[in-house]
């Protein structure tokens, strides 16, 4: 039966990427028609082979920028590609399948944090602003609970691998559960088990003690209750070479082809060219999921990212109903909460100088202002903001060290320091 199933996955994923491939020659302009767009198919095929995991409506990439081809091919046309996942999953029940959709929306999560966190260094670079990286949130932490410290870091790079693995890299809950599904007799509690014992006190991790065989992970968009019970079964992959030789000597052209393209290779190999042998290769599900996806990372790296978030108003479907509680779950498991809060990080309120100047000057100490309206009036906006805000960030309460800064073209706040300027301003004005 498990063999069975291995084989149908595997069917299915080869006929699923031979369609997608089939509809990319059609649409495509040039001979060079699939390059860059290869990596971007794979996550929907290990999607596929996983029991429908696509769901969150997630980033359209437009075209290649020239300073971001690492992974694409140079001399391919520009396109267009779009993403479309489901957000974070959190059920009464939590298995396999909400794993791996988690630990999608956690890397995509991550790129994210990484696209906002290159803007903001590059404008604070611009504006000769200084700042400290650590203001920003990341997930690191999560992503190397999942795939393991050496697959965490290489998620974030992107880059691809032979599969084989390190004894650091089982260090990882899927890893882990590759390992399990390996070892004679492995079952899910030992499994969990050893996930308890290595993890233990890791803060994004945590045992249920009263649901034996049950795990929490604190996911960014928040905990989640994962039962053990069935990963073993859900991540083997036990397609058999013999099942593998059976369809490639098809009668039927089209499967005798779909397996030639997407054969898999058992047993040790050496190479031709340094007679070196690598170990046979272990076959997993998730093992082969993290394979596309990182692929899939590689081709969303290549290209000009833009994010949608898609919020349904009521689970109805109908027009003029706002639901309150599904809206603040759909804010909070499709990573918008989180994405506010990294868009909050360093300065998040942003001014031009002429503006900020025009806005703040009636707070300014009376023995400046005759300065001030000088600098105005001859449209010295840039010398107008270092005056004015120089001295408010000494004088005014509320502005905490460094929540205030006057870069080469606007002005950068803190909340902090924004919400005491604003209500400075307002007792002036009742004031007056």
């Amino acid at each position: 039966k498990d063999g069975r199933d291995a084989l149908a996955r595997h069917l299915y994923g080869t006929i699923f990427m031979h369609v997608v491939a089939r509809v990319n020659e059609v649409l495509a302009v040039g001979h060079d028609r699939m390059g860059a767009r290869d990596s971007m198919m794979g996550a929907s095929t290990t999607m596929a082979n996983t029991s429908s995991m696509m769901t969150d409506l997630g980033s359209a990439s437009p075209e290649q920028s020239p300073t971001k081809q690492a992974g694409a091919r140079v001399g391919l046309p520009p396109f267009v590609g779009v993403l479309d996942i489901f957000g974070f999953e959190f059920f009464e029940t939590n298995s396999f399948e909400q794993l791996c959709i988690n630990y999608t929306n956690e890397l995509l999560q991550q790129y994210f944090n990484e696209v906002i966190f290159d803007h903001e260094a590059a404008l604070y670079a611009r504006e000769q602003v200084s700042w400290c990286a650590q203001d920003f949130p990341d997930n690191k932490e999560i992503v190397e609970l999942l795939a393991g410290a050496n697959d965490g870091r290489r998620a974030r790079r992107s880059l691809g691998g032979s599969g084989q693995t390190s004894s650091m890299a089982l260090a990882g809950v899927l890893p882990m559960l590759d390992e399990e599904c390996n070892v004679t007799g492995g079952n899910s509690e030992a499994w969990c088990r050893k996930l308890v014992a290595k993890y233990g006190s890791h803060k994004r991790f945590r045992e249920v003690k009263h649901r034996r065989g049950n795990f929490i992970v604190q996911h960014f968009a928040g905990p989640v209750e994962y039962t053990s019970e069935a990963f073993l079964v859900k991540n083997k992959d036990e397609m058999s070479p013999d099942a593998q030789e059976c369809m490639c000597g098809s009668s039927r052209g089209f499967i005798r082809q779909r397996f030639v393209e997407h054969g898999r290779t058992f047993g040790t190999q050496m190479a031709a060219a340094t007679g070196r042998v690598t170990r046979a290769k272990a076959y997993s599900v998730s093992s082969e999921f993290q394979q596309q996806l990182f692929d899939l990372m590689s081709g969303i790296r290549s290209t000009m990212p833009h994010f949608i978030r898609c919020i349904k108003p009521n689970p109805k479907n109908v027009p003029n109903d706002f639901h309150r509680r599904s809206v603040a779950e759909q804010l909070r498991y499709q990573g918008v909460l989180e994405a506010i809060r990294v868009s909050r990080a360093g300065y998040p309120v942003r001014h031009r100088h002429r503006e900020a100047v025009l806005d703040y000057r009636r707070i300014a100490p009376r023995e400046m202002r005759r300065r001030l309206e000088m600098e105005v009036g001859r449209g010295a906006f840039t010398e107008a903001a270092e005056l004015l805000f120089g001295t408010l960030r000494d004088i005014l309460p509320g502005i905490p060290k460094g929540g205030l800064q006057v870069g080469m073209t606007m002005l950068f706040l803190k909340r902090e320091a924004a919400h005491a300027m604003d209500a400075e301003l307002r007792r002036v004005r009742v004031a007056a």
